[in-house]
């Protein structure tokens, strides 16, 4: 070792030795507030790093098969387009606090948003995600391992079996000493990937330069010379073959019922952001950038870089921070899994679920996990290569789902309520575009994940449909919340004059109390709906399926025919939203232009109604 790497391998271990000791002596673990203890932001994102970090082992080594070296680029680009979909999430975090919701990640946003069908599917894409990476940590563990220490292949499988029920084990026995146990060993992969950075960075030579260069000029190059569509098929050929090694992000939102509020999730994903754009775009690239043939050491690729750079020694060290990274990348699979199981319980009362042990643990959903992940590993028969083939498909449709349940609630609602953190609608939907395209993409070229995700998405569905038949049906309890169109008919009955003035008031609007004026607010049917104004208001829900539009037609074909000899006049508010808020706006005033010709023997009228009396 050269005494630039010596200076530069001390300076990077004791700066990460002081900022993790600092997190952790500040409550960044664990730590009791008002009789209850917490889990901290670095306590949360240790449990997600381990699958990210695990993804080093892997992803680079599986992103030089398709791509080639162009997989440089495309690792640093990925991990920030990860960062933009973070933020995202942390106001997700936010939203679903404020609704009074927390926990469930993906299934309560689109649930609450969309309705059971999607919210199910949402589940289905997230489980899928879950079982398929913990397969592929357990085999690859073994795996890595074997290229250090001679391992008879007639074990290879109870080993990896093993890692499933060790780690279930750690679970059952309580949240504090998993996170405890599981930062421990996340300080050791990040001393291993660390110093695995300060050693590339001095021995880049000139051909190591040279592949460096060429990594990042080329595939910029090819997506200038492409032109528009060219270039967005490339770069989403590039995000798709990347994205597998970011599965943990959502775990983070997953464990929201550990954290005292949103703001831990903020810092978790803002500490995953900086961390996880260092280490794993940092170790792929100088791993691709330093070892000669990549595509001979795919599964090896960063032990073998270590070799490289420092020797047998340190790559042994790799070798059992590889074999550690994937045995607790399946962490993160039961602690998310958990929580998302838990909360989907709790909302169907499925209690034989919901039994807890001595340590406050669900046991019974723990096993349940367990119990799916050793069925892939003896259906798959231990195959990595079977296994990866049906990765990534999940994650991706959760990602859509999360995006498009926040979009459209940001659409539906505005920003006057769950304010303290946005992050932009026109950048959410850039994301989903970007993520849309790369699902299409691994859809297309891993048909087995695709079934599997398919398969699992309908099973949900119907176990959904059993679980509120049988059990308990959630919806209910929404909607009782609401008025009804019932209720409506019978003060518009109680009603004299023949002329109705039927004003749909959004929201936060005022309302009046003219005699033979009747206001409709129309709310999202699983959101608190807003508080009635006057005898004269009612609250209706509406379904995102089909959108308010939808929901005012349908309503005013009803009330004509049920009164027939009443002659309504509508009112509609003038619309004031910005369109940064409400990108909808547009559409929905076409569509109020278009009623006439749907009813042409109701009277419209779009109306402002200043809130002081304006002088004559």
């Amino acid at each position: 070792m050269s005494t630039s790497s010596f200076f530069l391998l001390v300076a990077f271990l004791s700066v990460f030795t002081l900022v993790m000791g600092f997190l952790a002596a500040h409550r960044g673990i664990t730590y009791q507030k008002g009789g209850r203890t917490y889990v901290g932001f670095v306590g949360v994102s240790a449990i997600a790093m381990m699958d990210l970090l695990a993804s080093v082992f892997y992803g680079p080594g599986e992103a030089y098969r398709y791509i080639g070296y162009d997989a440089m680029f495309f690792l640093v680009l990925t991990s920030g387009i990860i960062a933009l979909y973070a933020f995202s999430m942390t106001e997700i975090a936010e939203i679903l606090e404020g609704l009074g919701q927390r926990g469930g990640g993906v299934y309560t946003i689109t649930y609450l948003i969309f309705g059971r069908a999607l919210s199910l599917i949402a589940v289905a894409s997230i489980l899928v995600d879950y079982i398929n990476m913990a397969a592929l940590s357990a085999i690859s563990a073994v795996e890595n391992a074997a290229s250090v220490f001679p391992i008879w292949e007639g074990i290879r499988i109870p080993l990896e079996l093993g890692i499933v029920w060790f780690l279930a084990l750690l679970n059952i026995l309580g949240i504090r000493s998993n996170v405890w146990t599981t930062f421990g060993v996340f300080l050791f992969l990040g001393y291993a990937l660390v110093a695995g950075i300060a050693l590339g960075l001095t021995g880049l030579d000139a051909r190591a330069l040279d592949t460096l260069v060429r990594g990042f000029r080329d595939p910029i190059a090819h997506m200038a010379g492409s032109g528009v569509l060219g270039a967005l098929g490339y770069a989403t050929v590039g995000v798709g073959s990347t994205i597998l090694a970011y599965s943990g992000i959502e775990t983070v939102l997953q464990t929201q019922k550990l954290v005292e509020n949103w703001r831990e999730i903020r810092k978790a994903y803002l500490f995953l952001v900086i961390l996880n754009g260092i280490l794993i775009p940092g170790v792929g690239v100088l791993a691709l950038t330093h070892v000669p043939d990549p595509g001979a050491h795919v599964e090896g690729l960063v032990a073998t870089y270590a070799v490289q750079v420092e020797g047998e020694v340190y790559g042994v060290v790799m070798a059992l921070a590889a074999a550690l990274a994937l045995a607790f990348a399946m962490n993160t699979a039961f602690v998310g899994g958990t929580e998302l199981l838990t909360t989907i319980a709790e909302r169907y009362g499925l209690a034989f679920l919901l039994r807890t042990n001595r340590a406050g643990v669900h046991q019974g959903i723990i096993l349940f996990l367990a119990a799916t992940f050793t069925v892939l590993i003896l259906i798959t028969n231990g195959s990595a290569n079977l296994v990866a083939d049906m990765f990534a498909i999940g994650l991706l449709a959760s990602f859509v789902l999360n995006l498009l349940a926040l979009v459209t609630y940001r659409i539906s609602e505005g920003y006057s309520r769950m304010r303290a953190y946005r992050t932009g609608v026109a950048k959410n939907v850039f994301l989903i575009l970007v993520f849309a395209a790369a699902f299409v993409y691994v859809a297309a070229h891993k048909i087995h994940g695709t079934a599997l995700w398919a398969g699992t998405s309908l099973a949900m569905i119907f176990l959904g449909v059993l679980a509120a038949r049988f059990f308990r049906n959630p919806d209910l309890a929404y909607e009782s919340a609401f008025h009804t169109v019932e209720d409506l008919e019978r003060y518009i009955a109680e009603m004299s004059g023949d002329t109705v003035h039927l004003h749909f008031a959004r929201p936060r609007e005022g309302v009046g109390q003219e005699p033979g004026h009747v206001y409709v607010t129309f709310a999202l049917q699983r959101l608190r709906p807003p508080r009635r104004r006057g005898e004269n208001h009612f609250v209706l829900p509406y379904s995102q399926m089909w959108g308010v539009v939808a929901e005012m037609e349908a309503l005013l074909r009803h009330l004509e025919k049920k009164f027939p000899d009443r002659a309504f006049v509508v009112h509609l508010g003038w619309p004031l939203s910005s369109w940064r808020e409400r990108l909808s706006t547009g559409f929905m005033v076409h569509h109020f232009l278009m009623l006439p010709k749907s009813f042409p023997n109701i009277a419209f009228r779009i109306e402002y109604t200043p809130r002081t009396k304006l002088p004559r």
